[in-house]
């Protein structure tokens, strides 16, 4: 179950994050580790994948975007982190109908 007390379906996977340290973004590494992913994720059988973005990250935003990922507005929720709020909404790719 997901932090916004709706659950995740069954042929749903979640990734919690891909991360690229700066000095390798607009390489390609990032790319090629969601598409490692996305086929483990097929492989495993999913229909689907979602994950959590920051609201405010647009180098994020733009990359899932682009990735085939679209958000999904009324998943957004807020937590603290060292005592400031941040915002976080879910995005989904559709891997398969």
């Amino acid at each position: 179950m997901c932090l916004t007390g709706k659950p995740t379906p069954a042929h749903q996977a979640e990734i919690w994050a891909i991360y690229v340290a700066p000095s390798y973004w607009s390489t390609g590494i990032g790319r090629q580790l969601w598409l490692t992913a996305r086929e483990y994720v097929l492989r495993e059988g999913y229909q689907s994948v979602s994950l959590w973005v920051l609201a405010h990250n647009a180098r994020a935003t733009k990359f899932y975007l682009a990735a085939g990922f679209r958000p999904e507005p009324q998943s957004s929720k807020e937590w603290l982190m060292a005592g400031k709020p941040l915002q976080e909404i879910r995005y989904i790719a559709v891997l398969r109908a």
